[in-house]
């Protein structure tokens, strides 16, 4: 319990300190007009949280690797 504790910590942490991304994509956010387009603004958003996998140190965020590849 305390290892996941930590993990959920260090990934607060991480968006904290790098958050332009999330910053990206919350503004056009602001100005859906449609529920259909907000869920997807809300699914970018949790790709940029979520850590690649879970052992992962340096920060690697599913959203930031998927767009790096791309």
């Amino acid at each position: 319990m305390e290892e996941y504790k930590e993990e959920a910590d260090a990934e607060n942490t991480i968006a904290k300190d790098n958050d332009a991304l999330g910053d990206v994509i919350r503004k056009p956010q602001r100005d859906c007009e449609s529920e259909k387009e907000n869920a997807k603004f809300d699914q970018m958003l949790e790709d940029h949280r979520k850590l690649l996998y879970p052992f992962t140190k340096d920060g690697q965020k599913k959203l930031g690797t998927t767009l790096e590849l791309l």
